[in-house]
């Protein structure tokens, strides 16, 4: 792709001397490079070699699995990006915690370079909110769990098109489904703010309000299921949003 850009020299009138000036973008030039079956066939054998390293370095313990899925844990994103050459730059100048009286997020930015060129910057977040259980969630572990985020989905969108990383997926598990019956059994008013919820576990009996955000993203989940879930789902959006107003 480089050779639809055309450095060009200059010459400074007060001095002489001979300088760069910014290089002009040839569209002509950049279709012929991306044109082509030589240019398709690059990216084919990209895409063949990603899948193949993914075969090759990925054991059991990088993965975790979530019903029928698999999500790449960051061993298995580090794995990948040394394979591939990819640079990842993620430092505490790059994150920043955000403090509200209910607790806090720390949000953090990382940049990945790859050997062809591309560079992609991310943002990962971790806030006090997703602890679950006895879990608690420190300053330390919200900084470290963001800068993970952040890493995975720099190299993530470089080389798997953006796939989802374990560590975002792992924290959304706000209800017991071992304990009370099934929400598609449980009492069926048409639920407004002010509802309880009728499901099973830790969430039974609160306003969506009282819910944590890892809790209110569970429900928020495509492929939910129970009586009037879109309501369900509606007004926890609307408490997300609520939310983002008062932080932001």
């Amino acid at each position: 792709m480089t050779a639809a850009l055309k450095p060009q020299e200059g010459v400074k009138p007060e001095t002489g001397e001979v300088v760069a000036l910014p290089a002009v973008f040839d569209a002509r030039l950049y279709l012929a490079s991306i044109s082509g079956a030589s240019a398709l066939e690059v990216q084919q054998q990209l895409s063949a070699a990603y899948d193949a390293a993914c075969r090759a370095l990925i054991g059991p313990n990088d993965v975790q699995k979530e019903g029928k899925r698999e999500f790449k844990k960051k061993s298995a994103w580090r794995k990948l990006a040394r394979h591939f050459g990819i640079s990842v730059r993620c430092s505490l100048d790059d994150v920043r915690i955000e403090r509200r009286e209910t607790g806090f997020t720390a949000f953090a930015i990382a940049t990945a370079g790859a050997p062809w060129g591309q560079a992609w910057a991310d943002v990962g977040a971790c806030g006090s909110d997703e602890a679950t259980g006895r879990r608690v969630i420190t300053e330390a572990d919200a900084i470290a769990t963001a800068m993970t985020r952040a890493a995975n989905r720099a190299v993530s969108n470089l080389i798997a098109m953006g796939e989802v990383s374990a560590e975002e997926v792992g924290d959304r598990k706000p209800v017991d489904t071992e304990e009370g019956p099934p929400l598609e059994s449980a009492p069926d008013p048409e639920p407004t703010s002010d509802t309880p919820w009728p499901g099973p576990g830790i969430t039974h009996g609160k306003k969506l309000a009282d819910w944590t955000q890892a809790q209110l993203l569970w429900l928020c989940e495509p492929g939910r299921k129970g009586p009037h879930i879109e309501i369900w789902q509606g007004l926890a959006k609307d408490v997300l949003k609520n939310r983002g107003r008062t932080t932001g």
